[in-house]
């Protein structure tokens, strides 16, 4: 009787392992999301796009940060 749940319990925890675990694919797109994310989207002409959106200029280049909306983030260039 313990022995049948035992192996009911581990068949159940290795399907569930099986089916939540990350594959190497489904990993990949996450960090090339996360990438993409952060970066900043690179135009010639800048606009800001919401109140929190602010022109900042850095190292020779023009640049839009945004605190409200970090997708809003852009590069002059």
């Amino acid at each position: 009787m313990l022995s049948s749940i035992v192996q009911t319990a581990l068949r159940l925890s290795c399907n569930y392992l099986e089916r939540f675990s990350a594959s190497p694919f489904r990993q990949q797109n996450w960090v090339t999301n996360k990438l993409n994310a952060r970066t900043f989207k690179v135009k010639s002409s800048l606009k800001l796009m919401c109140s929190g959106c602010k022109f900042v200029r850095r190292k020779g280049r023009l640049y839009v940060i945004c605190k409200k909306k970090p997708r809003h983030k852009q590069r002059q260039g």
